[in-house]
């Protein structure tokens, strides 16, 4: 994403670029620009934000799941792979919502909403790429300490 552009251009951007984002309300929606690789390597970090993420969801409605996807662990490929390959969705949190009107106040409550000096960006997700496990990829760069 460029500096200077408006949330609405950002939200365009993914909404062009991602093909499991959707434009109609899903059980599904896609969190982007709240966290990052480096934050997400920290196991203790990477459940507070889970439970932080479910606990502000919950006021929208029933939250069935909460996804943050994670860096590969460091080290050697697993055992017969040629290389370590990217983990889809690094950066996003996906959350599951019982139905999709709870979905679109989430959205219209977070979307926009700043967290850690970032605006977060909420779009809808595709529930059946979400269930599939297909995740887009949006590897966030590492926060410079």
């Amino acid at each position: 994403m460029v500096a200077g552009e408006s949330l609405e251009e950002k939200t365009m951007k993914v909404l062009s670029a991602a093909k499991g984002a959707m434009r109609a309300a899903t059980k599904v929606l896609l969190l982007m620009n709240m966290v990052d690789a480096k934050e997400l390597e920290d196991e203790e970090e990477w459940h507070n934000i889970i439970e932080d993420v479910e606990e502000e969801c919950e006021k929208f409605g029933k939250v069935l799941k909460v996804h943050v996807p994670r860096p590969a662990a460091s080290g050697a490929p697993a055992e017969g792979a040629a290389e370590e390959k990217p983990v889809k969705g690094v950066g996003s949190i996906f959350v599951q919502f019982e139905e999709a009107a709870q979905t679109e106040k989430a959205r219209v409550g977070l979307h926009g909403r700043m967290f850690q000096g970032k605006q977060v960006i909420a779009v809808f997700y595709n529930e059946d790429k979400f269930a599939s496990g297909e995740l887009e990829y949006y590897n966030a760069p590492a926060r410079k300490a």
